[in-house]
């Protein structure tokens, strides 16, 4: 004989099964009872895998993603490219061609110390690499950067403790489109970037924090036009 359990794993690590939390001894004793009583009649119990969050396709480093927020969920990491270690989180993914990234773009000094949306070609050296295109907080300004060019034709003043929209779209295999924007949809900045012989094939979010308790979630989405 062959039975299934259904089985519920909870942020917390309780179980649920069969609607009921395994909270006291008295619920492990039943269950321990049943796979006892089971195997006693040469039978197997057949534990469903946990399903895996595919999370959009994004790859998550101290963070979760949920309904298109993404939040932070304490700790520290290892900067790719740097080799220094911060209080923050780390996400990318692939970006087809035809595909855009949207993110919350937070502006607040006292607790996000560092904030990066970029696109690059898999490869990111220091902060992002030459071959690579980022929306980036410096100082009271987003500056929308092509590999190290930093001209202030591309850059846009932010108020502190408000949020934006930044926005990159993929439109060809060396060219994306930078834009920040406000939150009634106003465009403040674009730039379009082209490297050329460049694979703009990835995209990531790179933020740090004043501390590992500091409270964080924005907006990260993509759209396929």
């Amino acid at each position: 004989m062959n039975f299934e359990i259904n089985t519920e794993v909870n942020l917390d690590m309780t179980v649920r099964i069969t609607g009921r939390d395994q909270a006291t001894g008295a619920d492990v004793l039943k269950l321990n009872a049943l796979f006892k009583a089971v195997e006693d009649l040469g039978g197997t119990i057949t534990l469903p895998e946990p399903e895996t969050p595919n999370n959009n396709g994004w790859e998550l480093t101290n963070a979760v993603l949920v309904n298109g927020v993404i939040s932070y969920t304490g700790g520290l990491f290892e900067e790719e490219g740097t080799g220094s270690t911060y209080n923050g989180l780390f996400a990318k993914k692939s970006l087809a061609i035809g595909e855009s990234a949207t993110v919350g773009f937070k502006f607040a000094s006292a607790d996000i110390t560092y904030f990066a949306f970029a696109v690059d070609d898999g490869t990111k050296y220091g902060s992002w690499g030459d071959l690579g295109a980022v929306i980036f907080q410096n100082e009271l300004a987003a500056r929308l950067i092509s590999g190290r060019d930093w001209s202030d034709e591309h850059k846009v003043d932010l108020q502190d403790n408000t949020t934006y929209t930044a926005r990159i779209e993929r439109t060809a295999i060396d060219t994306v489109v930078l834009s920040v924007s406000d939150l009634n949809n106003n465009l403040l900045k674009e730039r379009i970037v082209t490297i050329a012989e460049a694979d703009l094939k990835r995209i990531w979010l790179s933020a740090h924090f004043a501390n590992v308790s500091t409270v964080f979630s924005t907006e990260l989405t993509t759209q396929t036009s």
